[in-house]
């Protein structure tokens, strides 16, 4: 899953408008001081830190309390089509790249549903950053970070 979603997140570039401009961040312009400290601290991010937080509150969190507001009593994976919408259209959106972030939330809600596990979700999430991340230091397409 995060294989897919890392294919799509670069094959929809130049294909939608973007929300404002990508914020590039080049850590070879840092010198060899701090690039590896900046390096580190947006692998960091990008693979532990955010797949952690987003699906935590996204798929754990915000997915259950439109279900009902008393939330722990909701098990993980419930579907409903209004959790289903708001949480994919609150991921998507909260991406500058919201078309993908569409697609993303679309993919890791379904793998909730399908496995009932949020884990899964971060696994996926952090693979499909580990893969943007090789690209981005390969091809050194700094707007995807």
């Amino acid at each position: 899953m995060g294989i897919l979603i890392f294919i799509i997140w670069i094959s929809l570039e130049g294909l939608y408008p973007r929300f404002g401009s990508p914020t590039i961040v080049n850590p070879f312009e840092f010198g060899s001081q701090l690039f590896l400290l900046i390096l580190i601290i947006k692998l960091t991010g990008m693979i532990l830190v955010a797949p952690l937080i987003e699906e935590l509150f996204v798929r754990s969190f915000l997915m259950r309390i439109f279900i009902n507001a008393d939330y722990e009593k909701v098990p993980i994976g419930k579907y409903t089509h209004l959790s289903f919408i708001i949480t994919v259209l609150f991921f998507g959106f909260s991406h500058s790249m919201w078309l993908p972030g569409i697609i993303t939330g679309v993919l890791l809600n379904v793998l909730l549903y399908k496995t009932k596990s949020i884990g899964s979700c971060i696994q996926a999430h952090a693979a499909a950053n580990i893969s943007l991340a090789i690209y981005v230091l390969a091809t050194h397409n700094w707007m995807f970070w």
